[in-house]
């Protein structure tokens, strides 16, 4: 049995707050990385926050048209 459109969104709205939660912590490692860390590193970190951003946008993004289609 396949899931509906409706548990599909369901799906992508959580994940979409666990990839949130991610960058949030990762906003965080870098708000408290001291000016000993290696620009390497806090260049690492906060390409990674802004990628999850941007990853938790798609995900509610495509959450919001499949409960539209579920909505019919």
């Amino acid at each position: 049995m396949t899931a509906s459109a409706a548990e599909h969104a369901a799906t992508l709205e959580n994940d979409a707050r666990i990839v949130k939660e991610c960058g949030a912590r990762l906003a965080g490692v870098l708000a408290g990385m001291g000016d000993d860390a290696p620009t390497w590193l806090r260049e690492l970190v906060d390409a990674h926050r802004a990628a999850c951003e941007v990853a938790s946008g798609d995900l509610a993004a495509a959450a919001r048209r499949l409960r539209r289609l579920a909505e019919g």
